[in-house]
């Protein structure tokens, strides 16, 4: 069974159709490469014209295809995917080949394209504005469960900060998917 791998960036807005506009244009101005992506087949060199705004039973999120197969009424799962719907967090989603499995996120086999994940997240969450990103398993932070209404973010973040001694220092720290680490980000805007 695989637990995918969680990047969590925490905020609170007013205005979902602010947050649209304002990662729109962090998006169609962000300069990237996929080099930490050559082991993978699926990749093409990087366009900024190929973010989308989707919507998808509840979620409404920023889609990067690396497909020409992605299905408009289904999540493309060989994508990078920003869901910003949820007024307490964003979750950051990269093609399933790299977030599948947790562990292979953190093993060491996979850091060149860890590190370029990390580098992209934070590159545009620090253009958002916010100062860390949470990384977890789906098991240590469910946003399905709050999603589907079975938790409230409230209940999940309170659970999470009950138990500082699941933090680790260092993201290749983390052994157990109750485990989290918290990624300092440089915010360049005052946009939380």
């Amino acid at each position: 069974m695989a637990v995918w791998m969680q990047i969590i960036g925490f905020r609170k807005i007013a205005s979902l159709e602010k947050e649209k506009e304002l990662f729109s244009e962090i998006l169609s101005g962000l300069e990237t490469d996929f080099n930490y992506l050559n082991d993978w087949n699926d990749c093409k060199p990087y366009d900024s014209t190929n973010w989308n705004l989707k919507k998808y039973n509840q979620f409404e999120y920023f889609e990067y295809s690396f497909s020409e197969r992605s299905e408009p009424n289904s999540l493309d799962m060989d994508s990078i995917r920003i869901f910003i719907n949820n007024p307490d967090f964003i979750s950051f989603h990269a093609p399933q080949y790299y977030f599948y499995n947790w562990w292979d996120f953190i093993h060491e086999k996979g850091k060149k394209a860890t590190e370029g994940w990390r580098k992209l997240f934070a590159e545009i969450a620090g253009q958002y504005g916010l100062k860390g990103l949470m990384y977890s398993s789906e098991a240590g932070f469910a946003t399905d469960a709050i999603y589907e209404g079975d938790e409230t973010f409230e209940m999940i973040f309170n659970y999470w900060k009950k138990h500082p001694e699941n933090e680790r220092k260092d993201l290749y720290e983390i052994t157990k998917q109750y485990e989290y680490f918290m990624e300092k980000i440089n915010p360049v805007a005052n946009n939380t």
